[in-house]
């Protein structure tokens, strides 16, 4: 009998040091359930109030919306903090305009920042098989 050598495949490692994106687990405070037309029309109104038109032309994709109000996006990562400024310092009403315009205090409205990361297995908090469950 003959020996065989033991054949092993070399593992590949690499490192990415400029992803592309940056995932984004927000928060929207509200009493009532958010639908995607909502959370975008909040979005850039946040962006539009922070960075005006620039802010507005930044790409964000809605990746889902959960039954807790969760939103997770994906935004350019060169973009991320000012996205992350923008949203967290904007505060609306269920109306749709800023908290200076609104006189009524109990329909203020706001997004919190739950998770920010370059990649959205880490920020899933697992394998992120969950995030496009229905």
């Amino acid at each position: 009998m003959s020996k065989r050598k033991a054949e092993t495949t070399p593992v590949v490692t690499f490192t990415s040091r400029n992803p592309p994106w940056t995932y984004l687990k927000l928060q929207l405070i509200q009493s009532s359930p958010v639908d995607p037309l909502t959370a975008r029309t909040h979005l850039t109104s946040a962006l539009s109030q922070f960075l005006g038109l620039t802010g507005t032309s930044i790409a964000i994709d809605i990746l889902k919306i959960d039954s807790q109000n969760l939103v997770w996006v994906r935004v350019p990562r060169e973009d991320a903090p000012g996205v992350v400024a923008a949203v967290s310092s904007w505060v609306g009403s269920s109306s749709g305009s800023s908290m200076s315009n609104n006189t009524n205090n109990n329909n203020n409205i706001a997004w919190r920042i739950c998770g920010r990361g370059n990649f959205l297995g880490a920020l899933v908090n697992g394998s992120g098989g969950d995030l496009f469950v229905p």
